[in-house]
């Protein structure tokens, strides 16, 4: 029983660092009231990879 725990913990971490993407996501807000952004854009650096944030100010935003 104690190699078969350790088999699918060994399993479960190698595909957690298999993954090719990431997901990243929040929320924008402006600095100096704290209200949250509507439409605002976000993105990585250097690339065309974008989104924008929703009525609620929230993004999500998948990576290589």
């Amino acid at each position: 029983m104690k190699k078969l725990i350790c088999i699918l913990l060994f399993f479960t971490s190698s595909l957690i660092y298999s993954q090719d993407k990431v997901t990243i996501s929040g929320y924008v807000k402006d600095l100096k009231n704290g209200e949250t952004l509507i439409g605002a854009t976000v993105f990585k650096a250097g690339t065309q990879i974008a989104t924008s944030t929703n009525e609620y100010g929230f993004y999500s935003l998948t990576l290589p």
